[in-house]
């Protein structure tokens, strides 16, 4: 592994103190389907 979960059982940083970062969408679930709300036009998922 190359991240280490912090005493806080929360943060992660990186073994080597290295620059990181994380994203994720959000999605809209309905009884029709689903929309991804952060999907930018071009964006492929």
């Amino acid at each position: 592994r190359h991240v280490k979960l912090l005493n806080d059982n929360w943060t992660v940083v990186t073994k080597d103190h290295s620059l990181s970062a994380q994203w994720e969408h959000t999605i809209l679930v309905t009884e029709e389907g689903h929309e991804v709300l952060t999907q930018c036009e071009g964006d492929e998922i």
